[in-house]
């Protein structure tokens, strides 16, 4: 290295300016939509159905739960209030079974037996309504309840009918004394088959707008969400919970988790990897050389990137991980082989020659064989892999062009002293020597274990579904995963199109008559059936509750001594029934609750607090009479009646009409979810929907994998074939690399890993990388290297495998799962890889050749 001042200049100079490139540059694309090539038909139907309904599309649903329904709904109502005029950050909202429209014309959308069930309740009610709306408050309720226990006195019959409403009256009087909220569910206890039979929960749909310049695009929208709820009081310690789900809260989390997984495992990877320098090289100049040439690497091949793909997605952001421990791989070797010579070559010029001469094509050709390895991903439709091979292979490259450039230029600057004891592990000769002398048995021991794994991959199984690669303890995933157990919250959907409403008609009765759907639903689904007899009904009930239904002027609150006389009146009444030994369950259990907890109450002096549970257990019953006498008074619903943006959802502004079909059974289980697409199919084979994209995108992942394994292997076999010109050799270099490949496989069936999208792409990875270990060893062997494990070869490929391993055991630790799992894998993978290159490979080898049949320096 002659003139090294300017070697280094000049590197340090283009790999800064390709770095300044990569930061005023390079994107991030954060559109999951982008990893794969969209000439499949499948993501062509997804695409076109999107275009149609656009506002399905990049959605947060927002998930309200609240003390009661009613009390969920009017939460629902004015968060959406608040958040409608925000058009800056939501470009449409709906509420899914909610709003006026089906606050109003909800009982329309009751079965007949439903709505005689909502009737018949509402009847038995009315004596509640009448005493409460003359008499709205604690001494009003204690009324009803002693009207209760004197027909039950009295024998009347369905005063068992009166559980529910007796349980929740016990409830709020004991939660008032005990300092705890003693407000009733009013809109279950009138509206019965409204309320007790639903969840506390309502839906919001939020179509937010994306800001793509950051990683997480939807993180305003949903900040303002959150922001929004707090401002309202819609918080856990008032009973509220506001939780956030759908594509938009769940790729902002994935990529927020992947963002700081990858800083971190960044640090740790650096860290391991200086650390393991090291070990191996001991000498402060060998490590600053090494790890200043791996740092401008790291910043050329951002560069690269920019230049090659302009962004990183999802995938490919990996790779800033795993090049810290791939590309060191070079400076090892190098730094390694040059310690050996300066133990051999006192003078340091003649061992830098030595040096290169020895390394330049073991060198080059696992640099090509690697970079070969990632850029097979290259004609594969799995385009987020594909965008990391054409990274990762101009990485590796880079890395090699400057370990043969940048690298000698600053040990010659630095000069590191001589070795005064060889560089192998002397200690290992004996190993190494039994492995050549019971050669047989290492590689029979080798093929039982390739048998028991081809066992195992029988057993090998593929997970397809994306959610369960992520965090489960997440807020958007837990919450999806709870919707998912509900059959119609379920995210499991499918989407069909119809050109008219006889299609509409014709394809709901093929798709309702599968067994494996539950449920076909379209626009025409919210068009109530027997319109004309149910509004009759409600009207006819309406006339018979009459002034019941009415709001009454305000009242004074009652006087303590009204309370209390009113709690002794109630008290002594229920006595009287239990005396009267005619008690029947549960009416008798709901009496002695009542007695021991209106005891309780009349033990309360406060007068102020005594009160204030009196306004609180019917702080609801106005609201909820007011909410009633507006559910029966529905109007005519038909097609043109419906709200826009229901309409909207159900039919494209074209005239396609959508159905969307619910599964039957648990569809995340992979075989049930199969059954539900490919029965579907039969109908409809363009049908679009979450199971579809994972069922496909299964398919496309595995045939690119395979095609890259297959280009992978044959562009290495044909790089080792120009190289070591020796079909033999050839044979010997790529066998270590299939059995740990076929132990891998095999393993991960015995212990039940399963492969999924993100641990497959470790596969490929392995033929790229693991190739290089055997390439050195049997370079080494060629050139009359008898024992390989006491070689210097030997050393170098182990701190090299492990600052590899280093790096792939920080992605394992990943709170990431799919790139933890990758990380494991790929750990599996490289130990294996060891196991099969320092045990199987010498053993299969055997004594170097003879002299003549060995290359010369460089060959």
């Amino acid at each position: 290295m002659n003139h090294p001042w300017s070697v280094i200049t000049t590197a340090v100079v283009i790999c800064c300016l390709l770095a300044a490139y990569a930061y005023n540059t390079l994107g991030i694309n954060v559109d999951t939509n982008d990893l794969f090539s969209r000439d499949a038909p499948f993501l062509q139907a997804e695409d076109r159905f999107s275009k149609l309904f656009p506002g399905e599309a990049d959605q947060i649903l927002v998930v309200v739960d609240g003390p009661s329904k009613m009390k969920a709904d009017q939460a629902a109502d004015q968060l959406v209030a608040k958040l409608q005029p925000r058009n800056d950050l939501v470009l449409s909202i709906q509420q899914p079974g909610g709003g006026e429209f089906f606050r109003r014309n909800g009982l329309l959308y009751l079965t007949t037996e439903q709505l005689n069930g909502f009737v018949d309740q509402l009847t038995k009610a009315q004596p509640i309504l009448g005493t409460l709306s003359a008499n709205p408050s604690l001494v009003g309720l204690l009324d009803v309840i002693s009207l209760i226990f004197q027909g039950a006195s009295m024998g009347e019959k369905g005063v068992d009918q009166s559980h529910n409403f007796l349980t929740q009256v016990a409830t709020g009087i004991e939660n008032g004394v005990a300092g705890k909220p003693a407000a009733l569910d009013w809109s279950a206890l009138l509206g019965g088959s409204l309320g007790s039979a639903m969840a506390p929960r309502a839906f919001i749909l939020v179509h937010p707008k994306l800001d793509t310049h950051q990683l997480t695009p939807g993180k305003p929208a949903s900040d303002l969400i959150r922001s929004t709820a707090r401002e309202l009081g819609l918080t856990p310690d008032k009973g509220y919970t506001v939780r956030l789900t759908g594509s938009v809260p769940l790729s902002d989390e994935e990529f927020a988790t992947v963002e700081h997984g990858s800083w971190v495992a960044i640090t740790l990877s650096v860290l391991l990897v200086a650390l393991i320098l090291t070990l191996a090289l001991r000498s402060w100049k060998l490590i600053i050389s090494a790890l200043f040439t791996l740092g401008m690497g790291f910043l050329a091949t951002m560069g690269w990137a920019t230049i090659a793909v302009g962004e990183l997605n999802l995938i490919s952001i990996g790779f800033t991980v795993m090049f810290v421990g791939i590309a060191i791989d070079f400076g090892i070797q190098f730094c390694m082989r040059l310690r050996e010579e300066r133990y051999l070559v006192q003078e340091f010029r003649g061992s830098m020659d030595e040096t290169a001469k020895l390394l330049a094509r073991p060198l080059l050709l696992a640099a090509v064989a690697t970079a070969a390895g990632f850029f097979s991903f290259l004609p594969t439709s799995y385009r987020g892999v594909a965008e990391l091979g054409v990274i990762a292979g101009g990485g590796i490259l880079i890395a090699f062009i400057l370990t043969v450039t940048l690298l000698p230029a600053l040990l010659t600057l630095l000069q590191p002293g001589p070795e005064q004891a060889p560089v192998g592990f002397e200690r290992l000769r004996p190993l190494g020597n039994t492995l050549v002398a019971v050669r047989k048995p290492v590689l029979l021991a080798s093929a039982a274990l390739s048998i028991a794994a081809l066992v195992g991959l029988f057993m090998l199984r593929f997970d397809f579904d994306p959610l369960h690669l992520k965090d489960p303890n997440s807020e958007s995933m837990a919450t999806l995963m709870s919707l998912a157990s509900d059959p119609w919250t379920t995210p499991y959907t499918l989407n069909v199109l119809a050109n008219n409403p006889d299609e509409v008609r014709a394809k709901s009765e093929k798709l309702a008559a599968l067994p494996e759907v539950r449920e076909v639903m379209s626009v025409f689904s919210f068009i109530p059936q027997d319109q004309d007899r149910k509004l009759e009904t409600l009207q006819n009930l309406g006339m018979m509750l009459g002034p019941a239904m009415m709001a009454q002027p305000p009242a004074s609150p009652p006087s303590v001594e009204d309370i209390k006389g009113a709690i002794d009146g109630t008290s002594a009444q229920i006595q009287s029934y239990l005396d009267a030994g005619e008690t029947k369950e549960p009416i008798k259990g709901d009496a002695e609750r009542l007695v021991a907890a209106l005891s309780k109450l009349s033990a309360i002096n406060d007068p102020a607090r005594l009160q204030a549970i009196s306004a609180e257990m019917v702080a609801g019953f106005g609201q909820a009479r007011a909410l009633m006498a507006e559910v029966m008074q529905p109007r005519p619903v038909s097609l043109e009646t419906l709200p826009e943006s229901l309409r909207s959802s159900w039919i494209s502004a074209d005239g396609q009409y959508r159905l969307q079909v619910f599964p039957k059974g648990n569809v995340q289980d992979p075989q049930q979810l199969l059954k539900f697409v490919d029965a579907v199919r039969t109908v409809e084979p363009n049908a679009t929907g979450m199971p579809i994209t994972i069922y496909e995108s299964s398919g496309l992942v595995i045939n690119a994998f395979i095609t890259a394994a297959i280009l992978a292997a044959i562009t290495i076999t044909i790089l080792l074939w120009l190289t070591l010109r020796r079909m033999g050799d050839v044979i010997r270099t790529l066998a270590p690399l299939f059995i740990a490949a076929l132990w891998t496989l095999g393993l991960s069936g015995l212990i039940g890993m399963e492969l999924n999208f993100a641990n497959i792409i470790g596969l490929p990875l392995l033929l790229g990388l693991g190739v290089t270990f055997p390439i050195y060893l049997v370079h080494s062997w060629r050139h009359g290297e008898d024992n390989l494990l006491a070689a210097p070869v030997t050393r170098a490929v182990l701190f090299s495998a492990l600052t590899t391993l280093a790096s792939f055991g920080s992605l394992a630790l990943s709170s990431h799962p799919g790139t933890s799992q990758l990380g494991v894998l790929l750990s599996i993978a490289l130990g294996l890889m060891l196991v099969s290159t320092f045990i199987f490979l010498p053993a299969l080898l055997g004594k170097s050749p003879p002299p003549a049949e060995q290359a010369g320096p460089g060959k």
